[in-house]
């Protein structure tokens, strides 16, 4: 997976790497800057959920990110609210309007699909009967969390 691709970065379904470099023995890198999670518009709208027309909007570009992640052999294992920002205009110069084109953050729990790198994986309220049964796991728990994120969005 190049995480640099060409083209606009609004249009990449994940956070894309600016730098990266080594500081007292810690690899650091530096990300793109987003806009707030899908947590903190839940929060914002005092947990009574979005309009299902945005939340369709939010989720089909949440799909697309998936997709990306899943054509390039890796399983997400961490899907939730807090790990899906949204893109600003002003992250490409342009006014600081929030759209309901989103990225997807946090890749730290996961995998590559058919290696399982840790039995304990997913936020509890997102994790798929697999994980917690401690089964075999593949791109079915992203979905699961999924659509836990949607009913989330809808309901709050």
């Amino acid at each position: 997976m190049n995480p640099n691709p060409k083209g606009p970065s609004d249009r990449f379904p994940i956070v894309r790497i600016i730098e990266h470099f080594m500081f007292r023995d810690y690899m650091c890198l530096s990300f793109e800057l987003l806009g707030c999670s899908l947590y903190d518009l839940i929060k914002d709208k005092k947990y009574q959920g979005l309009p299902r027309d945005r939340v369709r909007r939010l989720m089909s570009s949440v799909l697309d990110g998936l997709t990306y992640v899943w054509n390039a052999g890796i399983i997400h294992c961490d899907l939730k609210p807090e790990n899906v920002l949204l893109v600003s205009k002003a992250s490409d110069g342009g006014p600081d309007e929030i759209r309901d084109l989103v990225k997807i953050i946090d890749f730290g729990s996961s995998c590559f699909m058919g290696k399982q790198c840790y039995p304990y994986i997913q936020s509890r309220f997102y994790r798929a009967p697999e994980v917690i049964m401690r089964l075999e796991y593949n791109r079915p728990i992203d979905i699961w969390s999924f659509g836990c994120l949607v009913f989330e969005m809808i309901r709050g």
